[in-house]
């Protein structure tokens, strides 16, 4: 089964003023069964069969791209993972002691 694969997280938040991150542009690629890391990339047209996708915490953009196979898996790494470990300590934290 094809699974169509269109997400734009290329927003950034601007404190300097000055702050333009560089992307790269992979266009019309096949992937297939690889660790793929996503942070700063744009994929345009790209099919992804039985792939694993690596995400950091940056912008990334994926237009008009094809899922298959078991492609999908999302692995947070780097900061994306100290930030989902941190909210899931807090949950924890303020369930067993509550807001006070």
């Amino acid at each position: 089964m094809t699974t169509r694969l269109d997400l734009n997280f290329l927003e950034t938040i601007d404190l300097e003023g000055d702050y333009k991150p560089q992307f790269v542009l992979i266009q019309d690629k096949n992937f297939e069964r690889e660790k793929v890391p996503i942070d700063n990339f744009q994929f345009v047209n790209c099919h992804f069969q039985s792939c694993v996708f690596l995400y950091a915490g940056g912008p990334f953009r994926f237009s008009e791209c094809r899922l298959d196979g078991e492609t999908g898996y999302l692995n947070l790494i780097g900061a994306a993972y100290r930030t989902m470990r941190l909210l899931k300590l807090y949950r924890e934290h303020m369930q067993s002691t509550g807001p006070y």
